[in-house]
Order: C-alpha cells, then structure tokens, then sequence
C-alpha cells in the first residue's frame, strides 16, 4: 500500500494542476486565422523605395499574404484587374541637421500608400515615420553607421503601418479584417 500512495498523489496533484489551469481562464485555442482572405496581393513602388518594398512584403507575409505581384516603377496605366494592389507613391527621406559640438539629426521617411481595391476603390493614406539622433562630431565618425540603421529602422516601422492599414483599405471581395 505504501507504494502506490506516491503514484495515486502524483495522479491527484496533476488533475488538480489542470483544472487549476481551466479555472484561471487557459485554454488553448488553436491556429489563428490569418488576416488575408485572398493571397495574392499586387505591389507597385518607385526603385527608391525598394527597401520598403522588401519591408512590406515581409510584413504582409506575416499577415498571411503568401504570394505577391511586385513591379518596380509606377505606370498608372497598368492595373491588374482581380488582384488587389498596394502602391508606395511620393516615398521621400527628409534629413534636419542641427550643428554644434553635440550635432542633432532628425531623419523623417514619408510615403504616400495608395490602396487600390478590386472593386476599384482608391484610397490614399500619407504616412510617416521619424526618429531623431544626435552625436558628438569631436568623437570618432559614426554619423553614415547610425544614419544607415535608423534608415532601416523606419523602413521597417513604415511597411508595419502599411500592411496594417491594408485589410481595411483593399475592399470585402480582396482583403478582411478579422472580426
């Protein structure tokens, strides 16, 4: 009898670790749905902004979009009919210097996503991302380092809004957003 106490415990401990675990509110709740109904997914973007194109594919990669249409520069004349599309338009990096010892440098990246849907629905949103740094010009040169990284940076930040806005902008027939 002495040997299955511990058994019989480890049992009673283990039931009562799971239903602990119900009670708190736990569940799991299996695969999320992803965000995109519709796969395929035109990108349109001037050669200046590739690097947010890449951006942005990845991110609505994350959202479910597995196979998208890019084409580098912009010719409104070319819409592909079914196919909802994203285009970056005006994508502009302004630099805003202030000199002294300590220099400060303000870099804003800005780009006009226009949402094209398939019912033929064109919404434009002006976005922007911006972020300032500063460093002491007496030091070592790292200006171009840093200037290259918060580049990139807002490139990521930019093509997260992008895709974000995206369910709501490309119509019920192309993309949804999840209820």
């Amino acid at each position: 009898m002495n040997i299955r106490l511990p058994y019989v415990a480890k049992v009673v401990a283990m039931v009562g670790i799971l239903l602990s675990l119900t009670a708190c509110g736990f569940s799991l709740r299996g695969i999320e749905q992803p965000l995109f109904e519709r796969e395929i997914i035109g990108l349109n973007f001037e050669p200046e902004a590739s690097n947010l194109a890449r951006n942005l594919e990845y991110e609505l990669g994350l959202l479910g979009a597995t196979n998208l249409k890019t084409k580098v520069g912009l010719d409104s004349s070319v819409q592909v009919t079914g196919i909802p599309q994203i285009r970056l338009e005006n994508y502009e990096l302004k630099t805003i210097s202030l000199l002294g010892t300590l220099r400060e440098v303000t870099l804003e990246l800005k780009v006009d996503a226009v949402y094209l849907s398939v019912d033929g629905v064109r919404t434009v949103k002006p976005l922007s991302a911006i972020q300032s740094y500063q460093y002491d010009a007496a030091s070592i040169n790292t200006e171009r380092q840093q200037e290259t990284l918060i580049i990139d940076q807002l490139g990521v930040q930019l093509a997260r809004q992008v895709a974000r806005l995206a369910p709501y902008y490309l119509g019920n027939t192309g993309v949804q957003a999840r209820r």
